[in-house]
């Protein structure tokens, strides 16, 4: 594709040459007037942004029949991008029920039928709904219809692993299938390339990010030949704006997929620049959120007006069903407050005065004083969960031992499992073996890995799994042990009670409700995004209104647990008001151990501080 200044005009602009040379992948031609394109380069998206930025500015077109086409499927993708809209809004504005489903055996409930008439009308949909309100079935239920209405062939989820045995079940448990074949493309390469062989007769094919990004000329190949509903599941796993590799990946093949979908409880964890590259998927020709630096200066020159005009522009192409929709039985929450051994205790009020009277020499430079206020509150959660944790290297925060020879119970530390057991993991083992006695499934959480270690000792007796992140998270990985497996044992198993997990560990697509409604926290830091998600894992649709859900909250009396409790609540309001708007910059998946902003940092530590005076004045 030729593209030539109109007129005597003898060069570009230098604007015009940064863009189409730098930014797009243009090169000059031998009259150094016009700039040549190789339309396989420069992608479907690359001819829309193309196309956007020459509208009005006196270019003439050398088009060859292959850029011919791409312009046709650009101005296809945005009359579907208009009609997407007008649809998606007259949908939003009366939901009419999606009507009968052949081959389709679930009921679906009264808040997910709308969800599933927005998903069949809008030509690319998204799905915002919060984690536990069955995006999963709403999008079987939408595959179901249009497998018989318009003849998609094939389901294609992208998403994370842990995703993959939930997608198998329901698969199960929602179309009357009697063999569904269902395809993996996980492990080595090897492994993957037996997958794609038999990929074209599956029903439903599951792969993860990695997966699609390495093996993309094969996802295009099988996407070519086959009408399918191609699904990013936990969508937000794209959200990167720049061109990283599985963004970049999903996006070049979107076009091929005869219908695109997006799944995601928190679409914009960080900010509203996160919805730029999943609408992209969704309508990559016709750019629906506009190219990279236009969106990005529609959200600057929009203030704080963004989120509003960013809503008003995706709204109908979204369905968000709240939690407040859910209807789900209220959880029972007992707190359950424990006194410290004695040799605990000193070691914990040993501690805390060391941390107030180290407050004073804090660092001033910001990096530094994070890394210290984290260091001291993970020291004092470790002491008031169990004082062995001090000794050994954390794993899960990255924290060496801590050196004791500065404080007066060094020793006391070194060898603390020989003078008392925990008190709270007493307390713990207590009422776990009290609600498996009574026939109650329990999953108990600890934000320590070495805890998990502890507590798979103290429990043998009733043969406890265990699930944290050195277990591999799939089949694919061929490991004797590995958390798909320990869920499905806990889940189907009547002799398997109790399953010890820490919260990273088992987040996101991770349901336990169908079998466990008890759960008991040994600890908590202070990240209230890991407490919300550990919550719903057995809080979530497909509960019964006679079903009793209870957790079960151990907190250390006079320490830092009773801060992270208050801090909690208060952290955990915020996050579920934000849940019930319709578009809102919230992070449920947070890697950030101990607390998710920076802000939220200075006042725990704080209110910390504050807690250690008031008991050292008793």
């Amino acid at each position: 594709m030729r593209l030539t200044p109109v007129g005597d005009e003898e060069a570009l602009s230098t604007s015009d040459e940064i863009y189409l040379c730098n930014v797009l992948p243009g090169e000059h031609s031998g009259d150094g007037r016009s700039i040549v394109y190789n339309i396989e380069t420069l992608g479907q998206r690359g001819v829309a942004e193309l196309f956007d930025y020459l509208s009005g500015r006196g270019f003439q077109l050398d088009l060859n029949n292959g850029a011919k086409d791409a312009r046709n499927k650009v101005a296809f993708e945005k009359r579907e991008l208009a009609t997407a809209k007008l649809i998606g809004g007259r949908v939003k504005g009366d939901p009419a029920p999606p009507g009968h489903i052949n081959g389709f055996k679930r009921t679906l409930k009264p808040f997910q039928r709308p969800a599933v008439s927005h998903m069949l009308h809008v030509p690319h949909a998204a799905n915002f709904s919060v984690p536990g309100s069955g995006k999963t079935t709403i999008t079987l239920a939408a595959f179901a219809k249009l497998r018989s209405r318009d003849g998609i062939e094939a389901l294609v989820v992208v998403g994370p692993r842990s995703s993959f045995a939930t997608w198998e079940a329901e698969l199960s448990a929602c179309l009357t299938d009697q063999n569904p074949r269902v395809v993996r493309i996980a492990g080595s390469k090897r492994d993957r390339a037996r997958g794609w062989r038999v990929a074209q007769d599956a029903t439903l094919l599951l792969l993860n990010y990695h997966a699609a990004a390495n093996d993309l000329r094969s996802l295009g190949d099988l996407l070519s030949k086959k009408r399918c509903m191609l699904v990013l599941d936990e969508s937000h796993y794209v959200k990167n704006i720049s061109d990283s590799k599985w963004s970049a990946a999903v996006r070049e093949v979107a076009p091929l997929a005869t219908k695109r979908v997006i799944l995601s409880g928190t679409p914009a964890p960080n900010s509203l620049v996160d919805l730029w590259s999943q609408f992209t998927f969704l309508y990559p020709g016709a750019l629906a959120l506009g190219t990279r630096d236009e969106f990005l200066q529609r959200l600057q020159d929009s203030g704080t007006d963004a989120t509003q005009v960013v809503r008003d522009e995706i709204s109908p192409l979204f369905w968000r069903i709240k939690k407040s929709q859910l209807r789900l039985p209220k959880p029972t929450v007992r707190k359950i407050r424990v006194a410290l051994g004695q040799v605990q205790s000193a070691i914990y009020d040993a501690l805390a005065a060391r941390v107030l009277a180290d407050s004073e020499k804090a660092p001033k430079e910001l990096l530094k004083l994070k890394q210290w206020r984290r260091a001291r509150m993970i020291r004092l959660l470790q002491a008031a969960s169990n004082p062995s944790l001090l000794a050994r290297y954390s794993n899960e925060f990255r924290l060496p031992p801590l050196a004791a020879s500065g404080l007066p119970v060094s020793q006391l530390i070194d060898k603390y499992p020989e003078f008392e057991v925990p008190a709270k993991i007493t307390q713990a083992a207590s009422l776990v073996k009290n609600l498996a006695a009574r026939g109650r499934k329990i999953i108990l959480w600890t934000t320590f890995v070495y805890n998990i270690q502890t507590l798979l000792t103290l429990l043998r007796d009733i043969s406890p799994l265990p699930l944290y992140g050195a277990i591999p998270a799939s089949k694919a990985e061929d490991a004797d042990v590995n958390r798909e497996k320990i869920i499905d044992c806990f889940l189907h198993d009547k002799s398997s009670r109790v399953l010890i997990a820490n919260p990273a560990a088992c987040a996101e697509s991770i349901s336990l409700h169908t079998a466990c409604h008890d759960a008991i926290y040994l600890d908590r830091s202070f990240n209230a995004a890991h407490f919300l998600q550990s919550k719903e894992r057995i809080h979530r649709v497909g509960l019964k209104a006679t079903d009793r859900i209870n957790y079960y909250i151990l907190l250390a009396r006079d320490t830092i647990d009773e801060v992270v409790d208050d801090r909690l609540e208060e952290k955990q309001q915020r996050l579920l008001k934000l849940l019930e708007t319709d578009l809102a910059t919230v992070d449920l998946d947070s890697s950030e151990d101990v607390v998710s902003e920076e802000a939220d940092e200075e006042i725990d530590f704080r209110e910390t501080l504050r807690q250690i005076r008031r008991l050292s004045r008793r």
